[in-house]
């Protein structure tokens, strides 16, 4: 009897640990296939986030470059304030003036033929920038120094250093009404010599400046 318990004891635990096993066989597939559930459930979303982060990250990056081409714009503008370059702008006005004044009517009249209005404004240009004299060279002195200062700036705006929309709205009427008048002066310069002289100037005043801009925005 004592025996026959003892095969009955061990059979008991061989199924035991049999049924076990199929149990653990069976489970493995089981967490397998839960695993890949989550696998197919958050892969996706971590690409999401991966893809969002990227996102934010280059908008912020892009937004930090905008703001300093604003800055760099606005230091333009002070320093055409407060170096010396609206002086010499003005003085140019003021020798133009008394030209321009006599021959407001002739000019006033030609509103409706741009090109010819133009070429009137032109010839006031060169009118007080030649032939040389105290007066003239003076005046050359100081569209020199107001071409040196709208080359830069339009450089500076070409190479996305600056912000094109800023220096227009501070400059804008400025840099066109001066080419205006000393596109010929510019002309004169580069027959003498100065190859690009005037280049970067024509450029902002007939709007050909690069305003490259990242998802149109920057």
């Amino acid at each position: 009897m004592n025996q026959q318990q003892a095969e009955f004891e061990d059979q008991k635990k061989h199924n035991a640990s049999e049924e076990a096993g199929v149990d653990k066989d069976f489970a493995w597939p089981r967490v397998q296939r839960y695993s890949r559930g989550l696998d197919d459930i958050f892969a996706p979303l971590a690409k999401v986030v991966v893809f969002g982060t990227i996102v934010v990250g280059g908008y912020q990056y892009f937004q930090a470059q905008h703001e300093l081409r604003v800055d760099r714009s606005l230091e333009y503008v002070a320093e055409w304030n407060s170096a010396g370059y609206r002086t010499a702008f003005d003085k140019l006005n003021r020798v133009i003036w008394p030209i321009y004044s006599e021959a407001a009517a002739e000019i006033d009249a030609l509103a409706g033929s741009p090109a010819q209005r133009n070429s009137m404004l032109a010839n006031i240009g060169e009118q007080v920038t030649s032939p040389a004299t105290a007066a003239t060279r003076e005046a050359s002195r100081n569209a020199d120094q107001v071409f040196s200062f709208f080359e830069r700036a339009t450089l500076c705006a070409n190479e996305q250093l600056c912000d094109f929309a800023v220096l227009d709205t501070f400059l804008g009427n400025e840099v066109r009404s001066f080419w205006t008048y000393f596109s010929r002066y510019a002309a004169l310069k580069n027959s003498t010599g100065y190859s690009t002289y005037g280049y970067w100037t024509e450029r902002f005043a007939t709007g050909q400046v690069a305003n490259r801009k990242f998802l149109g925005a920057f």
